[in-house]
């Protein structure tokens, strides 16, 4: 009986050590990290001057396309280069935190060369979510509840993964467990308007039953030991990664490792659900693993379209059309120094073009990175 107790403190010891590096180093330091940031207009110094922090910029033709793409969730701001002054769009909803590095970093940037400067903000939050924490509030109810209810049935069912009633059951339940969390956090609490609760329903429904079917699997393959390795895997590396406060705010590898599990995909649901009309609810899908350039130390390949450059302003670098990509964007991947010369193209068709450049973080503040 002591050696029970003393193996299941040991392990509990293990489970608690492995929390505490996870959560602490994916989220000590929350600075931007490839952020997505859209430019339009003549090159700005200051974007030259901001931008190697750790942004990832897109051109647009004109502000009305750079706008449209903060309003739908793509970009987590826009600066938009004018004649007399300049002109920042945020959208606080897409990352409060980001909202605030990067609202600071082009103020100041701004200020220091004398360039005025307007901020305008777009899909603001609401005064029930000041700080944009109900979305990763939302996910830790159905999180828990999903892992619960995995280890509670296969207990029931005797230790036996192979019960042919076991995924309906867990399907129902992540049904009723969805229903109840919405009814709670929507009209119940007043985290969220009345008119997000059916959009969310399925959205909860369909996070509880990814984790209690991923739960289920893993269960299956690992027989008991299975209930440890799913509290690791999605409780512990997963709410690390999750990405509540930006998952552009993470480190490179905790964003690429969470795009692989439930809760960031969660929160990027939730996220685009609740503020940004669904769009943008695929997301999640160009953040995986294997798809950065070379050389590129985790940046993101084309949004959208998903189609991978080759290295950094190399030989591989190339226009891609993809017929699936809204109105046929094209995305061109070139290094940081050549959008200071290059103006969007416009191609056939008359459609905007957007045009990709590659910002790898930390670079320094060289030539390359100021306007000749």
């Amino acid at each position: 009986m002591v050696k029970k107790i003393v193996v299941s403190l040991v392990v509990v010891l293990v489970v608690q050590a492995i929390f505490e590096i996870c959560l602490v180093s994916a989220n000590q330091l929350l600075v931007p990290r490839n952020m997505p940031l859209g430019v339009t207009g003549p090159p700005s110094p200051v974007v030259a001057a901001v931008a190697p922090a750790g942004l990832d910029l897109t051109s647009y033709e004109d502000q009305a396309a750079a706008t449209t793409a903060v309003e739908r969730g793509e970009q987590y701001g826009a600066y938009i280069t004018g004649k007399s002054g300049d002109t920042l769009i945020v959208a606080p909803a897409k990352s409060f935190f980001g909202f605030i590095d990067i609202k600071a970093a082009f103020l100041d940037a701004a200020h220091k060369m004398g360039r005025p400067l307007t901020v305008k903000t777009v899909k603001p939050l609401p005064s029930s979510d000041p700080i944009g924490a109900v979305t990763g509030l939302l996910l830790v109810p159905l999180l828990i509840g999903g892992l619960l209810a995995a280890v509670f049935v296969f207990k029931a069912a005797g230790g036996k993964a192979a019960a042919p009633w076991r995924v309906a059951i867990l399907v129902g339940y992540s049904l009723v467990g969805a229903l109840l969390t919405d009814l709670i956090c929507g009209p119940g609490i007043g985290a969220y308007s009345n008119s997000h609760f059916w959009p969310l329903l399925p959205c909860f429904w369909l996070i509880t039953s990814a984790v209690t079917l991923t739960a289920a699997a893993i269960q299956a393959v690992a027989g008991k030991a299975g209930t440890v390795i799913v509290l690791i895997l999605l409780v512990v590396v997963g709410l690390a990664s999750s990405g509540g406060f930006g998952a552009y705010l993470l480190p490179v590898y905790w964003r690429n490792i969470g795009a692989l599990l439930p809760p960031q995909n969660a929160i990027d649901l939730i996220n685009s659900v609740l503020y940004f009309g669904g769009h943008n609810i695929t997301g999640g899908c160009d953040r995986l693993p294997g798809q950065d350039p070379p050389g590129s130390e985790g940046c993101r390949c084309t949004r959208t379209c998903g189609h991978g450059p080759g290295p950094v302003g190399g030989p591989s670098a190339r226009v891609e059309s993809d017929p699936g990509c809204p109105g046929d964007l094209r995305r061109h991947a070139v290094p940081f120094r050549d959008q200071l010369h290059e103006r969007p193209a416009r191609p056939r068709g008359g459609r905007p073009a957007v045009r990709r450049h590659w910002i790898l973080p930390g670079a320094g503040h060289g030539p390359e990175g100021h306007l000749p």
